[in-house]
């Protein structure tokens, strides 16, 4: 490795803190999901339970070990139609104060508050967002989940297909989910009697086996008791007695230099790597950027592609490990100048013809490189020209990859 792209593989190197590092997280919960919560925000819902719903994601955020290496997080809002809508995507903001910022700034009253009650449409957009089966949606090793918090049945106006057309859309929706192996959990958010009477609806739409949470009383006691049901039931698959606590290292490329080599006229190119983690039992990874495999296509320059994970160990501790792989695009091209010389006629014998040289076109490449190989040399090449244009062209063999044909082209007067 030349000493330029040492240096600042060294910089890159000490900034990720090294390949394989494996800190104690600081985090008490090493679990991870990619959650989509679907919140309730009609009228019946009212400013005061909704800051209760507030409050409770406050402490879900706290709880959930959000992080960009964690828990993200995305949300749905719905009542009338036009307030059903995306309100933040799954893993947007992977910063746990900065989301509780972002939820503690929603504006219930002036901008999510209305008449109905379109959970059939919500679940439509869940599916949107949730496309592809489990977990392949946002980080392919993380599972998906929807959290569903709700006070009461689909409401419809008569031109969205009234109730009865929302409770159907809802029943399909989330067999959809359920079907792409997408988990949900319902929190039925209401008063104690609301509760009692809708509780029914949310079981049937939400995964089979999963106990319905309640929240239906103010006092921080009981919205505790109630975040750390969910959180329980969100988690306990990957951390409870019974799971395989496993591990995770580095191996492979992890730590190393991959360099791929591309024409400078082409926009991108495929590179390839080996995955430089390994992961056992109930540990899993993720790679950063989100959705990198090795095979995607780059542009010229340096790229980092960084596979983490954070997951207990079998004595019970919370470990990050951090496995880089640094791409290098080294993009080749033929010289812009040739340095042709034509120099003056020895004598003047007609026809005139003038002496010409010039140095050979080999490719330049950014950053440099030595894996240049002339393969073929212009045929009927004179040490003196008369009038005329001319064009020779050299074939190059770049880094065993690919050929390049570079020509020279002069003029003589």
């Amino acid at each position: 490795m030349c000493s330029f792209l040492k240096t600042d593989y060294d910089i890159w190197r000490r900034q990720l803190g090294g390949p394989g590092v494996q800190p104690t997280s600081k985090t008490k919960n090493g679990c991870r999901k990619d959650i989509l919560i679907i919140v309730d925000s009609s009228n019946s819902i009212g400013t005061t339970f909704f800051e209760n719903i507030r409050k409770f994601l406050l402490k879900l955020v706290e709880k959930l070990n959000v992080r960009e290496d964690g828990t993200h997080l995305g949300f749905i809002t719905f009542s009338s139609a036009s307030r059903t809508k995306k309100l933040l995507d799954v893993g947007e903001k992977t910063n746990p104060k900065k989301l509780q910022e972002w939820l503690n700034s929603l504006n219930y009253k002036n901008k999510l508050m209305g008449g109905y009650t379109r959970t059939g449409l919500a679940f439509e957009i869940a599916d949107k967002m949730f496309s592809q089966t489990s977990p392949l949606n946002n980080r392919d090793t993380v599972e998906d989940v929807i959290l569903l918090l709700t006070d009461g049945e689909p409401h419809a106006s008569g031109r969205d297909g009234g109730d009865e057309g929302e409770r159907k859309m809802v029943v399909k929706e989330t067999n959809k989910l359920k079907a792409k192996k997408v988990k949900i959990i319902g929190v039925a958010a209401g008063t104690s009697k609301q509760n009692k009477k809708f509780k029914t609806y949310i079981q049937s739409w939400v995964t089979r086996g999963t106990k319905v949470a309640e929240m239906s009383s103010l006092r921080k006691q009981k919205r505790d008791k109630v975040v750390d049901e969910i959180v329980n039931m969100l988690i306990s698959p990957l951390c409870n007695k019974n799971t395989v606590p496993g591990e995770c290292n580095c191996k492979g490329d992890s730590g190393g230099t991959v360099t791929e080599y591309m024409k400078k006229d082409e926009p991108t190119t495929q590179v390839e790597w080996v995955v430089p983690i390994s992961c056992t039992g109930g540990a899993s990874y993720t790679v950063y950027p989100p959705g990198s495999k090795s095979g995607d296509k780059f542009g010229p320059g340096k790229h980092v592609i960084t596979y983490s994970s954070s997951y207990i160990n079998n004595a019970g501790k919370n470990v990050d490990v951090k496995c880089p792989v640094q791409l290098i695009v080294v993009a080749c091209g033929c010289p812009s100048d040739n340095a042709v010389t034509i120099r003056s006629p020895l004598d003047s014998t007609k026809p005139i013809r003038y002496p010409v040289s010039w140095s050979k076109p080999k490719p330049v490449c950014t950053p440099k490189i030595g894996q240049i190989k002339l393969l073929r040399i212009p045929k009927h090449i004179w040490e003196d020209y008369s009038a005329g244009q001319y064009t020779y062209t050299y074939k190059y063999r770049v880094a065993g990859k690919f050929d390049l044909e570079c020509d020279v082209k002069f003029a003589v007067p």
